[in-house]
Order: structure tokens, then sequence, then C-alpha cells
């Protein structure tokens, strides 16, 4: 006989009025489910303990009628009393102040105890990056039943730190070179918290600088502020592009791990050319002989703001199995000062983990579009490119995308083609970039023996050089590739095969790098 509920309340509540309690899945006219009536006691049991009755305790009275067709359920609540923090004690710091470390526990006299809490308080805590160990802990002697003390004891790490890594760099068209990057930083300047550090990379292609200053507070309210002042010096196939700048972001960490920052930026790039170099793309934008590429946009000024949202559930940020990452930004430029960029860029970016026994499926999407406002174009430094080891890995790095045939004196033989890659004087292709793009990523993981593993892919996607989405014009690739599990990540050689194979495009291309695609 099925028991159908004719009635369900609650009863005992009476600190808390009746709308303010989580709603019950149990409901009059529904079947009588012990299982979802557990998870009802647990929601009720739940938010009492976020409101400090830690001794809530919750039990179902079922009166069932004789021919058990019909039942009603009272939930019976017995409160406790509601205990509150009392006074929150900091231990084992020497030189961080415990201003500070009270301040970003959020822990208050007076605010309902609760072990959620403590437990995004130690995880707020070690957010800092000073402290080796944080361990936030009730104190149970010499507390009355009403109010309980906390107690945060650290470990503080060391706050000046000087790290380096050596290492190579392969692009296209270029021989492998050494990469080498150095770092100081202080992570708790005068034991308040602040950060202040330089890290300088430097090879053949590239030198870039960075000065970066954190505050983890901006007046009174918790949120982290980044100042950064940089300096990049690159050399590409067929580009040597110089760009300086700064940037402020502002980030807050808010309910569900989600994280949400706003950045402003000011930058200066510039294109250099070089007259005795025959594939410099930016004498050759300037002398506009490139299809649909104007010279202005090789020497640009960008004044931008992006608000961009985090969303990550993964299991492990190195070496996922289950749950998803998600992020999406939104950046306007407008022109101030010297700046005279103008257009609106999105980007969206998504990753979902689905474990299979030892093995897992991971999928990804990333679709980029970018619109220039009014009679503008969006710089070269701006527009989008793919191929590469964690995007389309059938093509080499910025090389997937749609490629502009040039006679022997550098005309397009077709004058109606706009692409996203351009053929240079001695064959060698260049990436413009585009105003969209479109990835997809499909991998089946699965361990091979010890800490080694191997993978299968399918990747697809296109570079557009318009802001919209061609699916007739998607490009496919297949592959395979090995991974080692090592402490500091996953080492991944992958191996990407291109099944339409066009003109001036490879068969096979090979990846050697640190961390998953995605």
């Amino acid at each position: 006989v099925q028991t159908i509920l004719t009635a369900v309340t609650i009863e005992g509540n009476e600190q808390v009025k009746a709308a303010d309690l989580p709603r019950v899945q149990l409901q009059v006219g529904m079947a009588l489910n012990p299982q979802t009536e557990r998870e009802d006691i647990v929601a009720l049991q739940s938010f009492y303990a976020e409101r400090g009755n830690a001794e809530v305790q919750v039990a179902p009275r079922l009166e069932i009628a004789p021919d058990k067709a019909t039942a009603k359920l009272a939930y019976v609540i017995t409160e406790g009393p509601q205990i509150k923090v009392d006074e929150v004690v900091v231990r084992g710091n020497t030189y961080t102040d415990s201003v500070l470390i009270l301040r970003k526990s959020e822990l208050k006299k007076g605010e309902p105890f609760s072990y959620t809490n403590i437990l995004e308080a130690q995880r707020n805590l070690y957010r800092l990056g000073i402290f080796r160990r944080v361990d936030v802990q009730p104190e149970q002697a010499g507390t009355s039943v009403g109010d309980r003390n906390v107690v945060i004891s650290v470990e503080e790490g060391k706050n000046l730190t000087v790290s380096g890594s050596v290492g190579l760099t392969k692009q296209p068209s270029l021989p492998i070179s050494p990469l080498g990057s150095l770092s100081v930083a202080h992570r708790n300047l005068f034991g308040t918290g602040r950060y202040l550090g330089l890290e300088l990379v430097s090879s053949r292609e590239r030198n870039e600088a960075f000065l970066t200053y954190r505050e983890p507070f901006i007046f009174n309210y918790d949120l982290p502020l980044q100042l950064t002042v940089f300096r990049s010096d690159s050399r590409r196939t067929g580009a040597h592009i110089v760009q300086s700048g700064t940037f402020v972001e502002v980030t807050k960490i808010a309910q569900l791990q989600t994280r949400w920052s706003l950045r402003y930026e000011y930058r200066i790039g510039k294109c250099v050319k070089n007259p005795d170099e025959k594939n410099d793309l930016c004498a050759l934008a300037e002398t506009a002989i490139i299809p649909g590429v104007d010279p202005s946009v090789t020497n640009i000024s960008i004044s931008s703001v992006t608000p961009t949202f985090f969303w990550d559930r993964r299991d492990d940020a190195l070496n996922p199995h289950r749950g998803f990452f998600t992020s999406a930004s939104i950046e306007y430029a407008f022109p101030v000062l010297r700046a005279d960029a103008r257009f609106f860029k999105s980007f969206t970016q998504a990753s979902y983990y689905v474990p299979m026994g030892r093995s897992t499926i991971a999928l990804s999407g990333r679709i980029g579009l970018t619109h220039p406002v009014g009679n503008t174009e969006v710089p070269l430094s701006e527009r989008f490119t793919a191929g590469g080891e964690n995007s389309h890995r059938a093509f080499p790095l910025d090389r997937l995308g749609t490629i502009c045939e040039t006679n022997s004196d550098g005309t397009a033989v077709d004058p109606n083609c706009v692409g996203t890659l351009i053929l240079l004087p001695d064959n060698t292709v260049a990436p413009v970039g585009g105003n969209g793009l479109f990835v997809m990523n499909a991998e089946y993981r699965f361990p091979l023996f010890s800490s080694v593993g191997g993978a299968l892919f399918v990747d697809a996607g296109q570079v557009y050089r318009d802001p919209r989405i061609n699916f007739g014009d998607i490009r496919y690739g297949i592959g395979t590739g090995i991974r080692y599990i090592s402490p500091v990540g996953p080492l991944r050689f992958d191996i990407g095969y291109n099944p339409d194979k066009r003109p001036h495009e490879h068969r096979w291309s090979y990846f050697i790098t640190l961390g998953y695609a995605f």
C-alpha cells in the first residue's frame, strides 16, 4: 500500500518563525519517502547549526492510519540554546599583526557560533599565503553554554622568498632557445599581509618584467587589491611587439566558492618594424599591403575595464577528476588620455569532468567575440588566436585560422579575402588574429601504470575574422598523449593529427608542456 501524506507540520520552533525555516521537500499529497524525510531533517539541522544552535535535535513523528494508506508527519525540533562567539584569541604570530588575522578570519564577538564559519575562517587565513599552518578551534574550558571562545593558532612562513626557473621554449618558425625566470617577493610587509614582488622572464624571443603590490583590504572592506606595473618585449613570427602599462584589480570571493573581479588596465603597445627583415609584419602593415589590416592597429594605446566571473568546483585544480570550472569576462576599451582603442570583448570558458572508474572524461568549450566600436579596428594584440598545446592541438601555436594567398609582389590573390593568418614573403605563416573564436575539446584520460597515464582527444574550432561563429568552417583534429603525474602537475606529451590538411599547414603537431590543456 502506498502511504500518502495528509499533513506535514513543524513543531518546537520557538526561536525562529516558521516562514524563516527552510522549506521541507515532503508536502501534503506526496508519498511518504524515508530518504526525503532524512534530507529534510538534515536541512533543518544545518539551518539551526548555522545560527549557533549547535545542540539542535530534529525528530520525525509519524501517525500512520490503520490501513497505511495515509499518514501525518511532524518534524519535532528541540532547538537548544543559541551559542555565540565570545572571545577570539590569536596565538603563534610573532611578526604578523593580530588585527590582520582577526579581520581576515571574519570571526566577531557576539555572532552565532558555527563550525561552517570556523572552516571558512581557516580558508581565508590560508589564502593570505603567509602562514605555513592555520588551526581554528573552539575552546571548551572556562566557557558557558551560551558562548564559546575561539582560538586561532598560526605558524608563520618565510616572508621573503626568492625563486627561479630554467627551461626551453620553442615557437613556430623559430629555433629552440633557453628560457629563465626570477622572482623576488616579500609576502608580509610590516606584518600587515601586504605583498610586494618583482618577476623577470627572459629568453631570446621574450623579455618581461612585472612589479606587483597587493593590499589585503580596501579601507574596512575585505576586498583585496592588486596593482601591477609591467613591460613586455616579445618577438614572434613576423612581429616585434613592445608593450608597457599598469593595471589595478579588485577581487572578491563570494558564496558557492565563486570569485568576482574588476580590473582597469592602461597599456601602450608598439609594433617595432625592421626594414631589413622581409618577414616583418609591422612593416607590411604600415605599407598597407596586408589585406584587411589597417596600419593604425599596429601601434595602439588601450584603456579598458574588465569585470570577470570565476566558478571553480573541481576536486583538484592540478589533476581534476570530477566537477567543473567556468569563467566569463567582458572588456570595454574606451578613449581616455592617449588611449584611442574602442571595442567590446567577451570571452567565456567552461570545463566539465566526469569520472569513469579510474578514468576521466574531460570536456571544454571556449567562445570569444570582439566588436569594434564606431569606425575603428581591433588592435592586433587584442584579437583572438588559437592552436597549440592548450587549445586546438592539431595546429601549432596560433596557427588555427584562414590564410589569404599572396602573389610574389605581396598583393593578395583574392582581394576579398580577409584571413586570420597571412603568408609572409618567404612562405612563413604569421597570425594576425580574428574577432571571433570557437574551440571545443573532448579528452578521455586513463591510467597506464604507476604515475603514468594516457589520453585520447578530439579538438574542434576555428578563428574568424568577423565577430560571428560559422559552424560550417570548423576545423577538426584528433590525437593521443602521455601524461606523467609529477608533484607539480602532469607533464604532458601530445601528438595532434590534422585530417584535412590545407596548403601551408602541417599534418602532425607535437607538444611537450606542464599541466593539462583544460
